[in-house]
């Protein structure tokens, strides 16, 4: 993903995620990690005062082709936020590429 995409991509994102992706984006991370991480926020709860501190990639797989098939990339990524001082940990499915990434969400603890 070339840095103009990155840029407007950045641009189109809500206000509360614009810092994360920020963040995201500075780090070396690749693009399909970097795009199911955005999306894994983006279904977070809708809460005012929810704040990301922290996220990782669990589990990858890229995208690879075998046989004339392409199978997409799946990813499991965590996501560490807090809300009023209690921590929690969300956990999300992505499947696809950096245009576009399915999220589903896995669970919380």
């Amino acid at each position: 993903m070339k840095a103009s995409s990155i840029a407007v991509l950045l641009l189109a994102l809500p206000t509360p995620l614009l810092n994360v992706a920020a963040s995201l984006a500075q780090e070396q991370l690749p693009a399909d990690d970097r795009a199911c991480m955005i999306a894994a926020i983006g279904k977070l709860p809708k809460l005012g005062a929810l704040k990301v501190e922290g996220s990782r990639v669990v589990m990858s797989f890229p995208t690879s082709k075998v046989r004339n098939k392409v199978d997409p990339y799946h990813a499991i990524v965590e996501i560490d936020a807090s809300v009023a001082g209690r921590k929690s940990i969300f956990s999300f499915s992505c499947v696809g590429d950096t245009l576009s990434m399915v999220v589903q969400p896995l669970g919380m603890r």
